[in-house]
């Protein structure tokens, strides 16, 4: 039997999901509550017991990409045994295939960078957003031995907007940019680390 919690979910998960087609497809201005309801399948109202505002729904979906990308990422030194190298390696390549998982996922990303230029709130949560991945990745960082602490997080720093950059390419011509991006990006921050 499904318990109340279960549907609340699961609507929840209709409302997103539709949001994040309509924000993909009109962009954040050009899409209202009651097209998001009509994509979703649900009331007008029942959104609103939701989400007040298309903003919390914005929030719900960074929310939502931050823990699927922090969750993707290996565990600080879950990976002792093996060399520096490849523990960057596979970091990076988790940070580039939990951010950038597909074309659409990219452009929905790109729409929320356009409206945070117009809006504070959502230029306030990316700002959230984005401290809280480079305090991620920098405490990952430095727990690979042979690390320097003062490297780890320019090294955050510069995997991030690498990755940014690489967002854009791939929401405006495809996953093609994707392809070995990773491997560049964990050849440079191996580089910067200054790793063997």
């Amino acid at each position: 039997m499904t318990t109340r919690e279960d549907r609340h979910r699961t609507r929840v998960e209709q409302v997103l999901g539709a949001a994040a087609r309509l924000f993909r497809q009109h962009g954040f201005d050009g899409t209202g509550m009651a097209a998001v309801a009509a994509e979703s399948g649900l009331s007008v109202g029942g959104i609103y017991r939701h989400f007040a505002t298309k903003d919390d729904i914005v929030t719900a979906l960074v929310a939502r990409d931050l823990t699927r990308i922090r969750d993707s990422l290996p565990p600080a030194g879950a990976a002792a045994r093996r060399s520096a190298r490849s523990q960057v390696q596979e970091l990076v390549s988790a940070l580039v295939d939990a951010s950038i998982p597909d074309q659409d996922t990219a452009a929905l990303v790109v729409e929320f960078m356009a409206v945070a230029t117009r809006d504070s709130r959502v230029a306030d949560l990316l700002r959230h957003h984005n401290a809280t991945m480079t305090a991620e990745l920098t405490n990952r960082l430095a727990a690979v031995p042979g690390v320097h602490p003062w490297s780890a997080r320019p090294c955050a720093v510069l995997m991030l907007v690498l990755v940014d950059g690489l967002t854009v390419a791939v929401a405006v011509d495809g996953m093609q940019h994707r392809q070995g991006a990773g491997q560049e990006i964990a050849e440079l921050a191996v580089g910067v680390l200054a790793l063997d």
